[in-house]
């Protein structure tokens, strides 16, 4: 099951949350941990939280939804939850999730709950 630890990943310690990111947070674990019931397995959440040096080391987005509570990257070498998604994109868009191009990301599933326009898969 996904919780707030799993999603922290302990930077939280270092880079304390805001109420704002709290708040992000909270419905970000609803969501994901919905999400998880509807798949019908374990997600591995291999991206949460990523303030500061975590997201640069990454070379991650100055924007990221990472940096703010809203978004988890999910583990996925075998590309079945990316099927299962892209399956279901109605279930997540209509859940407040947004999935990344999944083009962008070979080896797992971004998500965010942060909306924005542009693309199919509103990341």
């Amino acid at each position: 099951m996904i919780t707030r630890d799993t999603i922290l990943m302990d930077r939280h310690k270092e880079y304390p949350l805001t109420p704002s990111m709290i708040n992000n947070l909270t419905v970000l674990v609803q969501k994901i941990t919905s999400l998880e019931a509807a798949y019908g397995a374990r997600f591995i959440i291999s991206s949460g939280y990523r303030p500061g040096r975590f997201n640069a080391a990454v070379g991650g987005a100055h924007r990221s939804a990472h940096t703010t509570c809203q978004a988890v990257d999910i583990s996925d070498k075998d590309g079945k939850i990316k099927d299962w998604c892209l399956k279901n994109i109605a279930l997540l868009n209509a859940s407040g999730l947004y999935m990344e191009d999944p083009l962008k990301t070979k080896t797992w599933v971004h998500l965010q709950i942060r909306r924005t326009t542009g693309n199919p898969f509103k990341v």
